[in-house]
């Protein structure tokens, strides 16, 4: 009897291992974590992130690329495509100190297509910034009158449907990017001592000075400088939502921290200008001066920003835009990155009036060509600057230098906007810049 018990008791626990060595099995093989795509194809400049299923809690996951000037990779997984060719981001999970590698993900990047050159345009925008030059049509005088036979009525021609603006896929914007998204805004006003805007004078200035998330003073940061539209001041491109492009950004992993600095560009002694003249693009175009000589320096020594043309971008929307190419190509050696969205008349003389640039001066020194981003952004039905954007695009073309130009109708992936001089589109081209300037890392 005692024989047959431990007999059964044998049997019983020995089905008892084996269903846990089975379960064990089982818990094993669902808990593997996988890569679930190992092919990526990617065009110079978009970005991509690595998807693992099965991932374990308690792991860590780590990324390394074989190339890293083809295609770089953040701690979280974001490719990012540099150069063309092939790259291998290997994958590898680390759990209770014992590290081993989970697979690879091969990377094919491609070069973006060469868009085909716009002719040059030379329609006269309708606003009051620019001065329309009128179209004379000479007065022929018949010397007969010619006998004209009549001809039927022709029947109306069928109405065309205009074909919808296609958006360049390269430069969609996420949705949600000009959002608040419940962040909390961190933002002060900077007063700084200005010698640039009046003759003889120390006079104090005022610029809005936007943190970013989870700032840290002990940490150094890349630092932006926006430059708002005529007659606007330092708040309006933040209020639009600027430095929302910066934090959600950066919460999405999308772009790094950066510090935003938006001065003042009506640089005189009073910071107003006084209507469409001379004196005042002429108080505009010398923000120039103040920024260089007064508001750099000074933002450098209060604030942990890097140093170098690195790290350092300058953009501006209308007004704004016609000071960021202004600043950036007089000062290339200070910016690694301008963007013009919308941009105002007045970088080239448009009409009788002088411009900033001749259509020969308005190019990179060579030494900065290859090395500097150049951003110009045009609305697709902006009455505003009107084709202002597409002759500066045509004249850095005809000097070869480099840039990125496209037109939009602004808005997000979800939400398109109306493609006018609005914010919708200076953020599409904003965030369009920063992400590339300024990849997460």
């Amino acid at each position: 009897m005692k024989k047959k018990m431990k007999k059964v008791l044998c049997m019983v626990l020995a089905f008892s291992l084996s269903m846990l060595t089975i379960i064990d099995g089982a818990n094993s093989a669902s808990g593997k974590a996988k890569i679930t795509k190992k092919r990526l194809t990617l065009t110079v400049g978009q970005k991509k992130k690595i998807s693992i299923k099965g991932k374990k809690k308690k792991a860590k996951y780590s990324f390394s690329s074989s190339s890293a000037k083809k295609a770089s990779v953040s701690k979280k997984g974001f490719v990012t495509a540099k150069k063309a060719g092939t790259a291998k981001i290997t994958v590898k999970e680390k759990l209770k100190g014992k590290e081993k590698r989970i697979g690879t993900v091969t990377v094919t990047i491609k070069d973006k297509k060469k868009r085909t050159q716009i002719p040059a345009v030379t329609e006269t925008p309708s606003e009051a910034l620019a001065t329309t030059k009128p179209t004379i049509t000479p007065t022929v005088t018949p010397t007969a009158t010619p006998s004209v036979t009549p001809k039927p009525t022709a029947k109306p021609s069928p109405k065309v449907t205009p074909t919808p603006f296609v958006e360049n896929p390269e430069m969609i914007v996420p949705a949600g990017a000009f959002d608040k998204n419940g962040v909390t805004e961190r933002t002060e006003v900077f007063k700084y001592n200005s010698t640039a805007v009046s003759e003889g004078e120390t006079v104090q200035r005022e610029a809005l000075v936007a943190f970013p998330v989870n700032y840290k003073s002990t940490k150094t940061y890349p630092v932006v400088y926006g430059l708002h539209g005529y007659g606007w001041g330092i708040y309006n491109l933040a209020q639009d939502g600027a430095t929302n492009v910066g934090w959600n950004g950066y919460s999405n992993d999308t772009m790094d921290q950066v510090i935003m600095v938006f001065p003042n560009i009506c640089a005189n002694k009073s910071g107003v200008g006084q209507g469409y003249d001379q004196a005042t693009y002429d108080a505009y175009d010398n923000c120039v001066n103040d920024i260089v000589n007064c508001l750099m320096p000074a933002i450098e020594k209060k604030y942990p920003v890097k140093k170098g043309r690195k790290n350092t971008a300058v953009w501006g929307f209308s007004m704004g835009g016609r000071e960021a190419l202004n600043l950036g190509f007089k000062h290339p050696e200070l910016f690694g990155y301008i963007g013009a969205f919308c941009p105002a008349p007045g970088v080239l003389p448009y009409t009788a009036e002088k411009g900033i640039f001749t259509e020969d001066t308005f190019k990179l020194p060579d030494e900065y060509n290859n090395d500097t981003l150049v951003m110009i952004v045009k609305g697709v039905n902006d009455p505003t600057v009107g084709d202002n954007p597409l002759l500066y695009h045509n004249a850095l073309t005809k000097n070869g230098t480099n840039h990125i130009y496209y037109e939009t109708m602004g808005g997000d992936e979800k939400n398109r906007g109306g493609g006018g001089h609005q914010n919708v589109v200076y953020l599409h081209g904003l965030y369009n810049l920063m992400v590339r300037a300024f990849p997460c890392n």
